[in-house]
């Protein structure tokens, strides 16, 4: 069993069972063994909505530790697929590290760059991608 420690407002140390705590914390423990070997190796992580039941700045600061290069010094990649268009953020990933997948009318499904599209202004990619016919947004009529 793995036990959290944390501190109460008196800054007391609490010992918690890892069950006890939230879903985001336990996820960040699960992925932690991965992510460290992934990085420590130079291997390639692949993940399908990670982002789900993660906080943001948890996960902000996980994808992050693939770019800095005193962390993370074997080139070591993670790859994540994400439904949350809040989720690319130009501070910590470029442009051309997103790709947007488009399901088509016949149920194929089409792959596009974001770096590809015409406009490079600084509007944030959640606004922009949802007023932008650049596809992977569900059009319901």
């Amino acid at each position: 069993m793995i036990y959290l420690i944390r501190l109460d407002k008196e800054r007391k140390r609490i010992i918690i069972p890892s069950e006890k705590d939230s879903t985001g914390v336990r996820v960040v423990f699960d992925l932690g063994g991965v992510v460290l070997t992934s990085i420590g190796k130079g291997q390639p992580v692949v993940a399908g909505e990670m982002n789900n039941r993660i906080q943001s700045f948890a996960f902000r600061e996980l994808v992050s530790m693939y770019d800095y290069t005193e962390i993370s010094t074997n080139s070591a990649q993670i790859i994540y697929t994400s439904h949350d268009v809040t989720i690319p953020d130009f501070e910590i990933i470029d442009r051309d590290q997103v790709w947007l997948i488009e399901r088509d009318s016949d149920q194929s499904s089409s792959l596009s760059s974001y770096s590809d599209s015409e406009d490079n202004s600084s509007t944030p990619f959640n606004k922009k991608i949802s007023k932008d016919n650049s596809g992977a947004i569900p059009l319901i009529s």
